[in-house]
């Protein structure tokens, strides 16, 4: 087997996953983010994934018109109570301003983390344990796997660039590389590193009138001989302009695997969303195991909250001017 990461369908919501760059990388001071994922239920599988964490951006004083972001990220994958893998990352970015017009931002990111993983040896069966045709716990499976723990060092780096087109369009791209470190995950002494993830994104914010902004973004991810192109959009209706509450709608498509339905809400400071893959590749036609509902879809939902706020009184039109032609 080829050794990979695990993915998120919003894979916007995490920006510290997508790319260390986009650390602080925002007009508020502080933000918050949560986001899990529910794989495969539907046939008796549990593969499930969770991330938390923050960052923070520290502007004013002598950095000008730059800003310093830093951040923290957990996450835990577990995958069919069998393999289990736990991280701690921490992130700094410096995002700096290009012009005087505050129209281009450049920014670049780092990330140093703790990566651990586990195996429940007890569930795994082997094939000389299997006698005339029927499982024999007791029977010994001759492995060598009894003190199976892996912990490794990652280290992720990014850049990221944003572009104010118009007073009502904003672009946004970035390219990160995770896994540098090429972790080693072998049990039997043979070389299995964990192979570089190269992630790329790009992206568009328009105001398309006074009530709806189009969000289309594009992300590709290679791993291990492993691609993920990922291309799609969000919509924001604004239901509730004195409460500051938009409906958000999207639509997803992840080449060869699934289309993916996306819904939710933002209120404010709050971002939640739901999302549902619709496998489109053959494990579509996978039968349910002994014990499942039947008629269950084989594939995956998310839910994902961000939060956003404030530490401090701003007067946040100084970030911001309208773009106007530069002779």
């Amino acid at each position: 087997l080829i050794a990979q990461d695990f993915h998120f369908s919003q894979f916007y919501s995490n920006p510290q996953l997508l790319n260390p760059a986009l650390t602080g990388n925002f007009q508020e001071d502080y933000r918050l983010n949560f986001i899990h994922r529910n794989q495969w239920s539907g046939i008796g599988s549990k593969f499930q994934t969770t991330a938390f964490g923050g960052d923070i951006n520290i502007q004013g004083g002598k950095l000008n018109k730059d800003k310093i972001g830093v951040g923290v990220q957990v996450y835990l994958d577990d995958q069919a109570s069998l393999l289990n893998t736990q991280g701690f990352l921490t992130s700094v970015s410096y995002i700096h301003t290009l012009d005087g017009h505050r129209r281009h931002h450049l920014s670049g990111g780092m990330q140093l983390g703790y990566m651990a993983k586990s195996l429940n040896v007890e569930d795994l069966q082997f094939g000389n344990q299997y006698q005339s045709g029927n499982y024999n716990s007791s029977a010994s499976n001759n492995e060598n796997l009894d003190n199976f723990d892996l912990s490794s060092i990652t280290l992720q780096a990014g850049v990221a660039y944003t572009y104010d087109l118009t007073k009502l369009s904003h672009l946004f791209t970035g390219l990160s590389v995770y896994q540098i470190t090429a972790p080693n995950q072998s049990v039997t002494g043979v070389d299995n590193e964990l192979g570089q993830r190269l992630i790329y994104n790009v992206g568009l914010e328009h105001q398309l009138s006074e009530k709806v902004k189009i969000i289309p973004q594009v992300m590709y991810m290679f791993q291990s001989k492993a691609s993920d192109l990922n291309f799609g959009g969000l919509v924001k209706y604004e239901l509730i302009p004195i409460f500051q509450t938009n409906l958000i709608l999207g639509a997803f498509y992840r080449t060869s695997d699934a289309a993916i339905a996306v819904g939710g809400f933002e209120h404010k400071g709050i971002e939640a969303k739901i999302s549902y893959d619709v496998t489109m590749s053959d494990l579509r036609g996978t039968e349910t195991l002994e014990g499942s509902s039947p008629n269950n879809l084989v594939g995956a939902w998310e839910v994902s909250v961000i939060f956003k706020g404030i530490f401090r009184n701003h007067n946040y039109a100084n970030d911001y001017t309208v773009p106007c032609g530069i002779f």
